[in-house]
């Protein structure tokens, strides 16, 4: 790891909250943000302008999310940007992809309730054992 790594890695890990202060952020550049609360708490933010209005887009907690993790993410929120694209719209709009898909998947119940009903259509099980295994 190079000096300069370093002293970027030990400045998020020792910066404190001074006295008096509700949080505090330090700028990395292009946007990025590392927001400092009570309790250790510490969490990656990238500040933008979408249409004139100021957004703040959460890209996860340090120190799960590196440094270069960060800058990475805010570099893609960048690229976004460049597009046209709100990168929270676009963030809402995978998260929803993610959960129709998950809705969308069968279940272990639902592949047997089709392997058993198979079964009973190949002529495999009798009807009164299919009833026996699947408790109709």
């Amino acid at each position: 790891m190079s000096l300069e790594k370093l002293k970027e890695a030990r400045r998020c890990e020792v910066a404190v909250l001074p006295p008096g202060r509700s949080e505090l952020h330090l700028n990395d550049g292009g946007g990025l943000y590392l927001r400092i609360r009570p309790g250790d708490n510490r969490s990656w933010e990238f500040k933008y302008t979408s249409a004139g209005v100021a957004h703040k887009l959460g890209l996860g907690g340090y120190p799960a999310v590196s440094l270069a993790g960060a800058r990475a993410a805010a570099a893609g929120a960048r690229d976004l940007l460049a597009q046209g694209i709100d990168p929270r719209e676009e963030r809402r709009k995978r998260q929803e992809e993610a959960a129709a898909t998950a809705r969308r998947r069968k279940t272990f119940g639902d592949l047997a309730v089709e392997w058993i009903e198979q079964a009973a259509v190949d002529g495999n099980w009798s009807s009164s054992y299919r009833e026996r295994q699947v408790g109709v």
